[in-house]
Parts: C-alpha cells; sequence; structure tokens
C-alpha cells in the first residue's frame, strides 16, 4: 500500500442541515455511530487523516480522541470557515502544509462504501443523479476514456447525469496546490474545484449518499438499521469503537449529569468530552428489558432495595415536585389538546374526557404530598439499566428533578419502571403496537414481553413489603406516558403514547 493521507473537510457549520441544534455534522447520527465514523471505515487505520476543524471544533475533536484514541490524526483550525473568502477550498488551502504527497479529500457530508487507496491518477468522485435532482450541484461532463472535460453549475446546460460528490483523489498534489491558490469565487466561496484547473482528470464513480441537508439526511437514514433507542429532536446516542458518547443540544443537562454521575449509586465513570457531550466505557452485559433469567430478575429486586432508599435529610421537595408533575404535564401536553386525538371520546370502549378535563380531576396537592426524598436516577427503566452477575450498571439518568441535581421522588422512578414494563422501548423500536381510529373510537393495543411481565409482579410485590403505594405508582406512570408523547417525532407512536395514558389515567381516577 502507498503512503497517501485523507484530509476530511468539517470546518463549515452545515448550516444546510438543522436536524440537531449544537451538534457538529460530522457527527450526524446514523445507526447510533456519527457519519464521521463510517468515513473513517474506508481507510486503513495507519493512514494520516488531516481534518479541516471550524464550527464546534471541540466537540468534533474530543470525540475523536475518545473514540479513536490511537487514530493517526493531524487536526488543522482553519482560521476563516463561514466569512467572506471562506468555502472548502480555503478551508483545503489552510491543510496544504500536511498534505505534499498524493492525498484524497472528501466533503464531511459525503458517504461512499468503497475502500480508499492511494490516487495513481488525479480522480474525481462521481455519482449519476436524476435530472430532477442536479440542482444545487458542481455538475460534471464527462468525455472518452472517462476523462473530465468540465465542471459546471447550470442544469440547463447539462450534459448529463453525473455529478461531484465532493470527493477527488489527487496524485499531482504540486499543480494542485498552485492551481487551488487562485481564489476565485463560485457561488460566494472559494471552491476546491479551483484546483482542478491543470490537472488531467478521470472520473471515478460512488455509490454515493448524502447527509447534507435535512432532506437527504431523511433518505439516507432509510439506509441504515433503525438505532437501538427512539429518536429525539435534542439528544443522540453514540456506539463507536468501545465507548458510549450521549449528546445534548441543552449544554446544561450535560453539565448536570456529570455532577450527578459522581452521587449516583451504580452510575459508570463518566468524561466530559465538550460543552454538549460525555463518554463512558461500553458496559458489558444484557440491558433489564433483555434479561430472562428469573434469578437475575429476583437479583434486580434485590438491588431496588439498595437502590431506593431515603436520605437523611428529609428535604421538602414539594416545589420540585410540583414543577416535574403538574407544571410540566401541562406544558408538554399543549401541542396535542384540542386536536383530533384528543377529542376521541373513547379509547378500547373506555368513554375518556378530552386531555384538560382529565388532568382537572387529579389532585395535584396530594401527589406532592406523597413524595418521599431520595438520590434519584430520573429514568429508571429497563433499557437504562445494564444486568450481569457481577454488578448492575445504571445508565442516562435525568440532569434534574425540577430545579434539584440532588434530589427528587421515590415514586417518580417507581413510576417510570413500571410504565417502561409496559410500553418497552424494544417493542416500540420493532414496530409491536398498533392504533387504529374510527371516528370517535381509538383502539389501541402494545405487545408484553412475559420477562417484564413477571417483573412487574415482582415489583409491585416489592412496593407493598416497603408499603409504597402501588396505586401511586399506576398514576404517576400513566402521567408520564402523557407528558412523554409530544418529545417524539413519530406521529403514530407520539399519538399512541397519548391515547394510552388518557386511558391509563381515567381508570386510575376511576379507583
Amino acid at each position: 500500500m502507498r503512503d497517501f493521507k485523507l484530509c476530511l473537510m468539517a470546518a463549515g457549520r452545515g448550516t444546510r442541515n438543522s436536524r440537531f441544534v449544537n451538534l457538529h455534522k460530522a457527527l450526524l447520527p446514523l445507526a447510533n455511530r456519527p457519519v464521521i465514523s463510517y468515513i473513517l471505515d474506508c481507510v486503513d487505520p495507519s493512514i494520516e487523516v488531516v481534518i479541516a476543524l471550524g464550527h464546534l471544533q471541540d466537540q468534533l475533536r474530543s470525540y475523536l480522541e475518545y473514540v479513536y484514541p490511537y487514530g493517526n490524526f493531524t487536526f488543522v483550525e482553519v482560521d476563516n470557515y463561514d466569512g467572506s473568502g471562506s468555502g472548502p477550498g480555503h478551508s483545503l488551502l489552510q491543510c496544504r502544509e500536511y498534505l505534499n504527497t498524493p492525498f484524497i479529500f472528501t466533503s464531511i457530508d459525503t458517504l461512499f462504501n468503497a475502500k480508499l487507496e492511494c490516487p495513481e491518477v488525479n480522480w474525481l468522485g462521481v455519482s449519476a443523479r436524476p435530472r430532477s435532482e442536479l440542482q444545487g450541484y458542481c455538475l460534471v461532463d464527462v468525455g472518452p476514456n472517462k476523462r473530465v472535460r468540465k465542471l459546471y453549475y447550470d442544469p440547463n446546460e447539462s450534459m448529463g447525469n453525473e455529478v461531484f460528490i465532493g470527493t477527488a483523489g489527487v496524485h499531482d498534489h504540486e499543480t494542485f496546490w498552485a492551481s487551488l491558490a487562485n481564489k476565485r469565487m463560485i457561488n460566494n466561496e472559494h471552491q476546491v474545484i479551483n484546483g482542478f484547473t491543470d490537472l488531467d482528470l478521470v472520473v471515478k464513480t460512488f455509490d454515493w449518499q448524502d447527509t447534507g441537508t435535512d432532506d437527504k439526511y431523511k433518505t439516507t437514514l432509510k439506509n441504515y438499521p433503525a438505532p437501538i433507542t427512539t429518536p429525539k429532536l435534542d439528544e443522540t446516542l453514540y456506539i463507536d469503537h468501545g465507548k458510549v458518547v450521549k449528546f445534548f443540544s441543552n449544554s446544561q443537562i450535560v453539565e448536570n449529569r456529570c455532577k450527578r454521575a459522581a452521587v449516583l449509586k451504580a452510575a459508570p465513570k463518566i468524561t466530559r468530552l465538550s460543552e454538549h457531550t460525555y463518554g463512558y466505557e461500553y458496559v458489558l452485559g444484557s440491558l433489564l428489558a433483555h434479561t430472562y433469567d428469573e434469578k437475575m430478575l429476583d437479583k434486580f429486586i434485590e438491588f431496588c432495595g439498595e437502590f431506593f432508599v431515603k436520605p437523611i435529610d428529609d428535604l421538602d421537595i414539594h416545589a420540585a415536585c410540583d414543577k416535574m408533575y403538574r407544571i410540566k404535564t401541562y406544558e408538554r401536553i399543549e401541542p396535542l389538546v384540542d386536536t383530533e386525538v384528543d377529542l376521541i371520546e373513547s379509547i378500547n370502549g373506555v368513554n375518556v374526557p378530552t386531555i384538560r378535563r382529565l388532568l382537572a380531576r387529579v389532585d395535584w396537592n396530594r401527589i406532592n404530598s406523597m413524595a418521599i426524598p431520595f438520590v434519584f436516577h430520573g429514568d429508571f427503566q429497563p433499557e437504562n439499566i445494564i444486568m450481569s452477575w457481577d454488578n448492575i450498571t445504571l445508565l442516562d439518568w435525568r440532569d434534574s428533578f425540577g430545579d434539584s441535581i440532588d434530589v427528587g421522588d421515590l415514586y417518580y422512578d417507581l413510576a417510570k419502571l413500571h410504565h417502561a414494563l409496559v410500553v418497552n422501548g424494544t417493542n416500540i423500536v420493532a414496530g409491536k403496537f398498533s392504533l387504529e381510529i374510527r371516528g370517535a373510537n381509538a383502539f389501541i393495543n402494545i405487545d408484553s414481553k412475559y420477562n417484564l411481565l413477571l417483573l412487574q409482579e415482582k415489583l409491585q410485590a416489592f412496593c407493598i413489603a416497603q408499603d409504597y403505594s402501588w396505586e401511586h405508582v399506576e398514576l404517576l406512570s400513566a402521567l408520564q406516558y402523557i407528558t412523554i408523547a409530544s418529545l417524539y417525532e413519530d406521529v403514530k407512536y407520539r399519538e399512541f403514547l397519548f391515547l394510552f395514558g388518557k386511558l391509563c389515567l381515567t381508570k386510575c381516577l376511576r379507583k
């Protein structure tokens, strides 16, 4: 294998893709791995990778250094990545001193399933696109012997349907750099195609996928397995090379989670990576959701006896409870109030009122008065609990309970566990739930897992033995279905959760 280098163009803001706020475009998730990891899969690990950094550079750099501790990376901070004179050509010029050898460069939103090797000729990566999709791309006129005759942008001049995918192999690097120094602006940016002016170029065809815009990213997602958790708009999970990395658009969540990990029982040791990310070593074991050995289930119930322990100080958490239960519930239901799904009159044959009328019947003061302060987890459910014979590890704890990062309501965690034993994330991802609406009537169903139904029985027995109110656990569980419904993009799942929560709450209030 001849020596060459790979250059990744990752400096720009990526404003055409707005799927996640405050997430670097190189870290857009595909099946719980970021785009950049799939690109790195295409080269031998020994190859030096030069990375042009700009927007959110600490986030990308810290991810790579954490997940690829032995990676052969050279980071280049681009002095101008969004002002006048910026663009991929300018960013590439900033990397010149590290690329005085044959090299391949690629934009960070370009995916291709091909092994990259030293370019023996100068080549331009291309892919065929329908003529209706040519607008906005750099187009390539291909002549005999796959020679590039012309690069242009106007689809009306189209001589074919080949587009430049943002990836190229440069063999004659000195000639390329001399041409790229021409800062002629194209589409108000210094483009990399300036460097091709004096090169003899051939085309290299790729099976190309694009993540550069919201629509193209959405299309690309369909070609990858579903993530292990239901996607949310403000966070994502990566599992990559034996490391787990969590991203949150809200940096305060990351800060609070890092603080809480130091005091929360059975939490993994975490590392703060950037303002919006933290990571930890992948934990071996089986999710509680996938644990079928009854002895292991009994071990978990024993752990609950150790975990659900009241703090020494009997703290007043009524204000935090009011924020977590009443205020949050009313805020979360707003997108669904008086919608067609809210105006459904019966669910599985049970008459239900609108959500506002239903919530008006909830005794919020009683909920607050029954709270038991303890060091909470906040999302104590089977997909966040790793079981092994040696230990139990808790993942994805909440950053706060109301305004408190220290103490929450013990019943909140019990209800979280209860609700997820019924509406199990594994079954949701597999689509094992149904919703049918016939006029003012709705019919819903969800598959149950035997091990979780058994665990629910054990949990109920545990609560009774500990003198915790099982009816109160069921009530708070019903509220949780309602409050999380609006967080999900999938319309069917959102409406299912909302209706299921209304059905459960209606039944609880009739007792």
